[in-house]
């Protein structure tokens, strides 16, 4: 993740670019603001003294400013002091103008040390990043007289033969001057275990240009071969950024052989050639007779580590052309286009190797893409590189402004290499863009194309291997087609679905919900429909959706929605035979075989006996509960037949009530009614049974009595 920490100026507009370089996905980032404080910045950066210093990165990087009293040799260093990772900058000047003097992260573990000269009265800015580190830690600053080698100005003399370099107070400088042309090589090894690092310059301490350096061309040893020209002096400095220690070195010279450098390189020739590296750098020239397809290769010719670099132009102003060292194993292939009559310069680098090898130099007819002349034309969707033949030109002018996605990690794709977009024409191209592409790492790049524009896109791959590859516009979703649902919900009604049909290009959906009495809500989901649980009783809302992918939103859709309330449900009271639903409209009555047809009114008069209830309906269509069941007997009915013989008592009632048929075997069924019509008890009887009455409230209860299709109704009243 990413931590970045800035001094903003009042009123200074800033732009904050988060890049697609490792990740295509959505995340959120926070801007925070603070008071500045000492150190923050170089103009208030705090005063660093000889000794112990405390660095603070707990706030981004920490700055602090030395003022040198006289010529030293200065050591900045948190070795021993911290476990924290540091990585220190040191500059000297002004702050309005930085000249950037060492840095330094891991000259000791992950620890900072760091050497120079600091001359008397000039100020340095010592700068302690925060890249590795938010901790705080203890460095030092010290002081010590400057010793001979310590910078260019009293460098030691260098001797052809063995010399010594001692790094245990930083870096060491050497002068030698040649006294011949004479190919010059300097090396550690074989002579130490030491990790050493040499570089080599020429000119004056006032300017010195960089020549050349080495690091590991023998394991960790350092091995560089140059051709010294006569009477030129040369500076040699191994740096103390891989070890404290001191090793011997040894500046050998022997005469300028043929393909020593530039100047004298060896006829290179189609087909087969030999490289020998074990006097250092062999160059080869290589002029073409034709306009063509040149291969250089070591693949399955040699098991050498290989490295070869190609040039065009002279000399004295070479034209990087192309490089590889790892196209097939450790050895090298390379493809490039050749202009007839222009001539190349093919080098063999030691590097890696002081072996000898065979080489190929191989011509062939140039093929689409071989060059900005004869692209492939790029396009939307899927497309093939053939860099097994090189480098890879291609052509795209897109007809929309907008991103556009390259993507050289499709299928089983093992693309490891550079790409780069050019706008403008062959003749004078513009540089626009460019990425390190990796399977392993990451395989896309993202790229602002304006419409009607013309644009080169090459490929470069480390391995040499053919590839698919895509393009693709980074598009929004479309619109939304109509909202699938209903437009009209009675209030009580839950789990209501809404469903968008398919949006183009969305990667999820977003819902709103608005004009709710009780929220406002906005629901994002995977899914193209929308579950609203439970509505408000409200009169209407607004349910709006649109697609969402990682290149914006699409247009919105919207559908309105009306909510009617849904009736209260009915109480019903009864009198006599007459039932009452407590609604004025919309009523409709029901008994157990179902609708009641005519029974519509606020009140229904029953003319059987039976269970009844109400239910109400709005002008809207939404339907209340039904009401509760009312259990009606019609009290005229009667029979002499039973009543003869049916006792009933004790009547009135307290614990129990016997029901008694005298001198009858017959069965029969009893309902015991309470004062609101509801059924309290029921059962059979043959001649008696027995009821429990002491959990009914006192009232008037109605018992209906029926044997043999006969039927009695008497009152009993529980006290």
């Amino acid at each position: 993740q990413s931590d970045l920490n800035f001094v903003a100026d009042s009123g200074q507009t800033y732009y904050i670019r988060w890049r697609n370089t490792y990740t295509s996905g959505n995340y959120d980032w926070v801007l925070s603001e603070r008071d500045i404080l000492p150190g923050d910045f170089c103009e208030n950066a705090l005063n660093a003294h000889v000794g112990t210093n405390h660095a603070d990165n707990s706030n981004g990087d920490q700055w602090f400013v030395y003022t040198a009293t006289a010529n030293k040799k200065v050591r900045i260093s948190t070795c021993g002091l911290t476990t924290e990772k540091t990585y220190v900058q040191v500059y000297r000047s002004s702050c309005d103008w930085l000249d950037w003097v060492d840095v330094d992260s891991k000259a000791c573990g992950d620890q900072s040390d760091l050497n120079f000269v600091a001359y008397s009265g000039q100020t340095y800015y010592i700068r302690w990043r925060n890249t590795y580190t938010s901790g705080n830690y203890d460095w030092a600053l010290s002081e010590r007289d400057i010793l001979p080698g310590d910078f260019c100005g009293n460098a030691l003399n260098a001797q052809v033969g063995t010399n010594h370099a001692d790094n245990s107070n930083g870096d060491q400088w050497f002068v030698y001057t040649a006294t011949a042309n004479k190919m010059v090589r300097v090396s550690t090894c074989g002579l130490t275990t030491e990790k050493t690092y040499v570089q080599v310059y020429k000119g004056g301490c006032d300017w010195v240009n960089w020549f050349g350096e080495s690091s590991w061309a023998c394991g960790d040893q350092s091995d560089l071969s140059f051709v010294a020209d006569s009477g030129e002096t040369y500076y040699i400095v191994w740096r103390n950024w891989y070890t404290s220690g001191n090793y011997d070195w040894v500046l050998n010279e022997r005469d300028i052989l043929p393909g020593d450098f530039c100047g004298n390189a060896l006829n290179a020739q189609v087909g087969t050639n030999h490289a020998d590296n074990s006097n250092g750098d062999q160059w080869f020239v290589y002029t073409a007779t034709a306009n063509k397809s040149v291969t250089i290769s070591t693949c399955g010719l040699t098991s050498e580590k290989t490295y070869v670099k190609v040039y065009r132009g002279s000399c004295d102003g070479l034209i990087w052309v192309n490089e590889n060292s790892k196209a097939c194993g450790d050895q090298s292939d390379i493809n490039f286009v050749v202009d007839s009559g222009k001539t190349y310069y093919i080098v063999w680098r030691n590097w890696y190797t002081s072996g000898t090898y065979d080489w190929v130099l191989n011509e062939g007819d140039i093929m689409p893409g071989d060059k900005c002349e004869n692209p492939v034309i790029a396009r939307l969707g899927n497309n093939h590189a053939a860099t097994s033949l090189g480098t890879r030109w291609f052509v795209f002018t897109p007809d929309q402004t907008a991103n556009y996605i390259i993507n050289a990690c499709v299928g089983d794709s093992s693309f490891a290499g550079s790409l780069y977009i050019y706008s403008g024409n062959c003749s004078f191209l513009i540089y626009e863009e460019s990425a390190w592409l990796s399977c392993d790492w990451t395989g896309t790049a993202s790229v602002t194309l304006n419409a009607g524009q013309t644009y080169y896109i090459t490929f470069t791959h480390d391995k040499n291997e053919d590839f698919q590859w895509t393009l693709l516009r980074e598009e929004p979703p479309t619109k939304a087609d109509t909202i699938e649902g209903p437009v009209a919900l009675c209030s009580d009604v839950n789990n209501v679905v809404y469903r968008a049909p398919s949006i183009e290009n969305a990667t999820a959906y977003r819902w709103t919900i608005s004009g709710y009495s009780v929220v406002d809500s906005v629901v994002t989901t995977n899914a193209d429909s929308l579950v609203i649980a439970q509505l408000p009783a409200t009169s209407s809302f607004t349910i709006t959706v649109k697609g969402v992918n990682s290149y914006g939103e699409g247009s919105v859709d919207s559908l309105p929605v009306t909510v009617h309330p849904t009736p209260e449900r009915p109480i019903v009271t009864r009198s006599g035979n007459v039932l009452t639903s407590s609604a004025t409209t919309g009523n409709q009555w029901y008994n157990l075989s179902g609708l009641i047809a005519g029974a519509t009114g606020q009140s229904y008069t029953v003319t059987a006996d039976g269970s009844y209830y109400v239910v109400v309906t709005s002008e809207a269509g939404c339907v209340s509960k039904a009401s509760d069941i009312i259990e009606v007997i019609i009290t005229s009915i009667a029979s002499s037949v039973i009543s003869d013989h049916l006792r009933i008592f004790p009547n009135p009632v307290t614990e129990q009530l016997t029901i008694e048929l005298v001198n009858s075997k017959s069965p029969a069924s009893y309902v015991l009614y309470g004062v609101d019509g509801k059924q309290v008890a029921k059962g059979q009887l043959v001649g008696s049974v027995t009821l429990s009455t002491k959990q009914l409230k006192a009232g008037m209860y109605t018992l209906r009595v029926v044997q043999d299709g006969n039927v009695e109704v008497r009152k009993v009243l529980k006290q």
